[in-house]
């Protein structure tokens, strides 16, 4: 369980670190959704399919 405390606080941290260097212009999206996104595509995940399946 310590490994999805530490998952969470890198994502916070890299969410701020995206946040400080203002690598997405326009934020109508939430900045920890786009991060996440942004992994899960060099992951090779769809973060479409994880979070809305019905769409797939």
């Amino acid at each position: 369980m310590a490994w999805v405390v530490l998952i969470m606080v890198v994502l916070e941290l890299l969410v701020e670190e995206v946040k400080v260097r203002k690598i997405f212009k326009r934020n109508k999206k939430d900045v920890r959704l786009k991060v996440l996104a942004a992994i899960l595509y060099y992951l090779g995940i769809s973060l479409r399919k994880k979070v809305m399946p019905s769409l797939s």
